[in-house]
């Protein structure tokens, strides 16, 4: 019996953690349409964290940046949500479009930040 109990809670542990399905939405964003907004919401996000440092209205600030974002990229949030929502669902999708993303995003540090850049990921793969 202690066994048909360790065995219905594995199954329940693994069902409750494996990613749930998303149905494709209609106004599905193309993988480079998501790439080109992610990279534009992180970029907004890093330049106010720096330009205002821990202002009061940073949040309100960084929401209306995003909401600009989806409209020079002519989406909204609902479509963009919708889109996030199925691509993390497909593990490999979403895998490639966040290497997508970082790779636009390196390219853009100058030669010092890619340098401890560098330094972070090979102390992080090193193992301890």
């Amino acid at each position: 019996m202690k066994k048909l109990a360790y065995i219905f809670i594995l199954l329940i542990g693994i069902v409750s953690c494996s990613k749930p399905y998303a149905k494709k939405p209609d106004n599905l964003l193309s993988k480079s349409e998501m790439k080109n907004i992610l990279v534009d919401i992180y970029t907004s996000q890093q330049m106010m964290n720096s330009i205002q440092g821990q202002s009061s209205n940073q949040v309100l600030d960084i929401a209306k940046n995003t909401m600009y974002i989806f409209e020079n990229h002519e989406t909204t949030h609902k479509i963009f949500e919708e889109s996030f929502k199925y691509y993390y669902t497909q593990t490999g999708d979403y895998q490639k479009i966040l290497d997508q993303v970082i790779d636009e995003l390196k390219d853009k540090l100058s030669e010092e930040e890619l340098k401890r850049y560098e330094e972070i990921q090979s102390q992080v793969q090193q193992p301890q």
